[in-house]
């Protein structure tokens, strides 16, 4: 089960429902104590998207802000940048609040801040609110 992914789609071995659409299925979300993946066909697929989420500490490549600041997100490789309220906490975390919910945000990857061209940092993310 861990070698799964929020979103992922592909490798996971399951049919469709006899009648039905015909959908992909997604990883909707993980329960590491029962060992098992919840997945969701392709119209559900709102309910893998998360409006906010908190990293581990971050690596700051210019030092850490004092304040929440606006800043592009990204939480998947080749995304655009995400418009995101970031909120510095005082364990080094961040708490990050997307404008527009966000497809398959998953713990253990990295979200990276910047501005316009310049990467402010980045870590990982730890749970998504």
């Amino acid at each position: 089960m861990h070698f799964y992914t929020l979103g992922q789609r592909g490798g996971l071995e399951i049919g469709g429902v006899r009648g039905g659409s015909g959908d992909p299925w997604y990883v909707a979300h993980k329960h590491t104590e029962r060992n098992a993946l919840i997945v969701v066909a392709a119209r559900e697929r709102d309910t893998v998207t998360t409006a906010a989420l908190r990293t581990g500490a971050i690596n700051w490549l210019a030092g850490p802000p004092g304040a929440p600041f606006m800043a592009g997100v990204k939480i998947r490789y080749r995304q655009p940048d995400q418009p995101a309220l970031v909120t510095p906490q005082a364990d080094g975390s961040v708490h990050i609040r997307f404008d527009t919910p966000q497809w398959a945000a998953t713990p253990g990857q990295t979200a990276a801040l910047y501005a316009g061209e310049r990467c402010l940092g980045g870590g990982v993310i730890e749970e998504t609110l």
